[in-house]
């Protein structure tokens, strides 16, 4: 049914020419003036093909039209769903011509990257060019959700006495497990929390797909084969990510960031010859220029190696 009681309220839920309407009545609305309401929102739809007036299409139905018609199945599906879920509370009552005045409410959010808040404009983006294909719209507004200026290149990197410390300051066997095998394999965060046993034979790791779409070998180094025996994960991301947040403040790293382990296992491999090839196949980099920002770490350990020349 179109309209039902949901919790005491009515709620209008419908799709009608690919416009998904999914709206909230405010309490006390009678059923008669719900079906109002949808009567109202069906001729709008159909005014919108037929007679050239944009209807009042509600952006949360928008998204979520957009997120099972062209999100779902993709390998992008859980991180645009989250995504999608922090920007709730910018979206509710709003329709889809607000799509930039949202975009220009969720650039002032306080203590967020620069590239956490542009994943989540792209999702307005996407939404917006979806609605103008879909004629919703008849103005593509993506192009006027414009994005925040990045700069993620880090170069934190860690030395083997600082990783040794972090590993003993973790509350349990699980987290010191989880800061190890980060540092000494370079895997994702995601890559380690769904590493299984049966992907570790003989002390090498086999990821049958991993974040670029291929399969990858990664050897473990052998500091960290003990803590090999603590997979799988059975914990959450998030308790593990507090334990590695309670070692780097106990060691007095606050500023590190968890990421920074993979980087570390950048720095370890360069520091010990290997090239930039080598390097980014280890951690899985699709792009050559991904694996460049080491490009300093492997010229010094050349300068190195030259220097001992007698």
């Amino acid at each position: 049914m179109s309209v039902r009681a949901v919790a005491g309220r009515h709620v209008v839920e419908f799709q009608l020419r690919g416009i998904r309407i999914h709206r909230h009545c405010p309490r006390g609305i009678t059923r008669a003036e719900a079906e109002a309401l949808e009567a109202k929102l069906r001729h709008e739809i159909f005014a919108a093909r037929d007679l050239g007036v944009e209807p009042e299409i509600p952006l949360p139905g928008a998204i979520q039209t957009w997120l099972d018609e062209k999100v779902a199945g993709s390998k992008s599906e859980r991180s645009r769903q989250l995504h999608a879920i922090a920007l709730a509370r910018f979206v509710i009552g709003k329709n889809l011509r607000d799509i930039p005045a949202v975009a220009d409410a969720y650039r002032q959010v306080k203590g967020l990257k620069p590239g956490t808040v542009n994943r989540r404009l792209s999702v307005l983006k996407a939404v917006a060019k979806f609605a103008w294909r879909k004629e919703w719209t008849r103005e593509n507004l993506s192009a006027r959700v414009w994005l925040l200026p990045e700069n993620n290149a880090r170069h934190e990197y860690l030395e083997p006495a600082q990783v040794r410390a972090l590993i003993a300051k973790a509350p349990t066997a699980a987290g010191r497990a989880w800061i190890a095998l980060a540092a000494y394999t370079g895997l994702r965060r995601s890559e380690l929390h769904g590493l299984r046993p049966a992907q570790v034979k003989r002390g090498v790791i086999y990821l049958g797909t991993s974040k670029n779409g291929e399969p990858r070998i990664v050897p473990v180094a052998k500091p960290a084969l003990p803590y090999l025996k603590e997979l799988p994960f059975t914990r959450t991301i998030d308790s593990l990510d507090w334990e590695w947040r309670q070692a780097r403040n106990a060691c007095g790293l606050e500023h590190i960031h968890f990421h920074d382990l993979r980087h570390t296992m950048a720095s370890f491999l360069a520091n010990t010859g290997s090239d930039l090839h080598t390097i980014g196949r280890l951690l899985g980099h699709k792009a050559q220029a991904t694996t460049r920002r080491y490009s300093h770490l492997a010229e010094r350990t050349l300068k190195r190696a030259v220097g001992r020349m007698k």
